[in-house]
């Protein structure tokens, strides 16, 4: 069923249902489930896994605005007052939002999702949309992955022929011994695939608290050269951060993506994306808009 939907190109109108809309991201191996009233992205792998991104308010409005007018080259003017209304922002801000959205849904480097348009504005490629019951189907059997499969009961054994008294004794010694062997070795690989696994999925990674004058922030990155790299990037936009209101923030460091992970009072986590090149032009008000 996943092969066939990467052929099936449907209309708009059988693709989405009224507050939900399926996409296929990146290489074909992820699938979004995107819903504009929360804001929220889920991101299915076909291998099962899945997880949930929580979106700013602009790249929402501007993600429902392209699904909602495929294929349609929409200029830059019409995207900021679709997007910001009456606020007056920079072209910064729309370009730090396609960046964002062309990293959530895996098109930052080939660029066929959100087509740039030289000069106009931007189009969002139809084929990139699935239809809303392919999707369904094909959502049921990514799920059924994680699903234990049922092991039928073997059939009994035949009864084995008797053996001498000497024989029997002699079994009884290296039968035992034999199955701790294959179970230990069994073991020991086991843990070194885990271990090989693990390192790859969560490689090591350093961490240092910074404390300003009302926000007390955790800054994470893969190694002591990376974190030194992502503190002294961070250096300008610290007293940014303080208009947020304070509290407890944790800046990861994705390749050359910051995440900004923020617990608000009411205990809800947002949550935003930036490109390292786009961080010293970021905005207050977009800081605002998205992580308060």
């Amino acid at each position: 069923m996943i092969s066939e939907m990467h052929s099936n190109t449907v209309t708009t109108e059988h693709k989405t249902t009224s507050d939900s809309y399926a996409l296929r991201l990146g290489e074909g191996l992820e699938f979004g489930e995107f819903c504009p009233a929360l804001r929220r992205l889920t991101v299915y792998h076909v291998l099962g896994a899945s997880r949930q991104v929580s979106l700013g308010y602009a790249e929402a409005y501007l993600l429902e605005y392209f699904i909602t007018r495929p294929d349609e080259m929409i200029s830059r003017q019409e995207l900021l007052d679709h997007a910001w209304g009456d606020r007056i922002v920079s072209q910064g801000s729309l370009n730090q939002a396609i960046s964002t959205l062309r990293a959530l849904l895996g098109d930052d480097q080939k660029r066929e999702v959100i087509i740039t348009v030289p000069r106009r504005g931007y189009q969002f490629n139809a084929d990139t949309m699935i239809d809303w019951q392919d999707w369904l189907i094909c959502k049921q059997q990514i799920l059924s992955v994680n699903e234990v499969a049922v092991t039928p009961t073997p059939a009994p054994l035949p009864d084995t022929p008797k053996v001498p008294a000497i024989t029997s004794e002699i079994y009884r010694f290296i039968m035992p011994a034999q199955w701790t062997l294959v179970g230990l070795l069994s073991l020991s690989l086991l843990l070194g695939l885990y271990a090989q696994f693990f390192y790859t999925v969560f490689p090591p990674y350093s961490s240092e608290q910074v404390i300003t004058a009302r926000t007390r922030i955790t800054l994470v990155a893969k190694d002591q050269a990376e974190l030194a790299a992502t503190r002294k990037l961070l250096s300008p936009v610290l007293q940014q951060l303080d208009v947020l209101g304070g509290g407890q923030m944790v800046i990861n460091r994705v390749r050359n993506y910051l995440q900004f992970n923020r617990w608000c009072d009411d205990g809800t986590l947002q949550r935003l994306l930036v490109h390292i090149k786009h961080l010293q032009t970021i905005e207050d008000g977009y800081l605002q808009g998205c992580l308060r």
